[in-house]
């Protein structure tokens, strides 16, 4: 249910920025690219820790 409300808020949000001037609907969507870049760039440093720890598991396994 909590999903739907967030649909909901975020679909009311989209229409309100879609309704802005476009000068200030492009400074908006640059800064929803950015928090979508940068989350993107965290989950895959995330990723990249987990897998140099996996592989330091097994090298030291190995040893």
């Amino acid at each position: 249910m909590l999903d739907k409300a967030i649909d909901t808020r975020m679909q009311r949000r989209l229409q309100q920025i879609s309704s802005l001037p476009p000068e200030e609907r492009h400074q908006i969507l640059q800064l929803v690219d950015a928090f979508i870049e940068r989350g993107q760039l965290k989950r895959r440093a995330t990723q990249g820790e987990r897998t140099n720890e996996r592989l330091g598991e097994r090298a030291a396994a190995r040893a």
